[in-house]
């Protein structure tokens, strides 16, 4: 590719699963608003290296803000020669709805997905979070291989009582009498073993969710900021379906005051830590 866009190519080889993915590439892309020569330069790049990958018989997966208003294929010329180029290559275009929403202009198709992929079910959208100007976009492919993940577990507090808890503790310890013939060490283990065993009734072990396991990677995220991002979201899905000037005012100012709250938790945070 020449340098009127920034690109990133992996290559996953050697994938043998069902779907069979055996030579995929994936190409994260960014162009940004190209004069109509390197515009053309850039087709004419696109267009050679989507041929090699058709003459390798690979698999690939292309993705990224490429600035092209692609529901626009139908009334600009250039559009459209762009997205018949990625048809005639097999390429499936992904997203067929408005990433980019401004309150200033009309939405607009910028982020794309093409897909050239044999035996893959694909789920594709667009998620409604105001990371920026562009809507985060994703894609989902089925496949059979088993991620043994690591279990993280914690004990459930939610019904735990201290005193009850403390009443039968004392009722498994009263008939244990310290064996004069055994070790230290057996005596400990069997200690241990009915503590145990009184601790897994009153509080037992469960799989942390996949929530708390994001929690746990970023502790400074309390839940009150995290309430705080979902009404920033919910006022910004309002923005989107009504462009009421009072309301995109309010969903401003609300949104300048998170990043500040953000820096107030970490500070907290490390603050009792340390």
């Amino acid at each position: 590719m020449t340098s009127v866009c920034l690109h990133l190519i992996v290559n996953l080889y050697g994938l043998k699963s069902k779907p069979i993915l055996l030579n995929l590439y994936i190409w994260e892309l960014y162009k940004g608003t190209l004069p109509n020569q390197q515009f053309d330069d850039f087709e004419k790049d696109l267009n050679g290296l989507l041929t090699n990958f058709n003459l390798n018989n690979n698999e690939c997966i292309i993705t990224g803000d490429f600035n092209i208003a692609l529901l626009k294929s139908t009334s600009d010329n250039k559009v459209g020669r762009y997205y018949q180029n990625l048809e005639s290559h097999g390429c499936k275009p992904l997203i067929t709805a408005p990433t980019r929403f401004s309150f200033t202009v009309s939405p607009s198709l910028l982020d794309h997905i093409y897909c050239k992929l044999r035996n893959a079910t694909q789920l594709a959208g667009i998620t409604m979070f105001d990371v920026s100007d562009h809507l985060p976009i994703f894609l989902l492919l089925s496949t059979s291989i088993n991620r043994k993940s690591e279990k993280q577990i914690i004990r459930c507090m939610k019904n735990f009582d201290l005193e009850n808890f403390l009443i039968d503790l004392e009722e498994a310890l009263s008939p244990w009498n310290f064996n004069t013939g055994s070790t230290v060490l057996n005596d400990f283990d069997e200690f241990i073993h009915i503590f145990q065993t009184i601790i897994n009734k009153h509080a037992p072990l469960r799989k942390l969710s996949r929530r708390e396991k994001q929690l746990q990677a970023k502790p400074c995220i309390t839940r009150g900021l995290l309430t705080s991002i979902k009404n920033r979201n919910r006022m910004f899905r309002k923005c989107c379906k009504c462009k009421d000037a009072k309301l995109i005012a309010q969903y401003k100012e609300y949104t300048n005051k998170l990043p500040r709250l953000r820096k107030i938790a970490k500070q907290q945070y490390y603050f009792k830590l340390f």
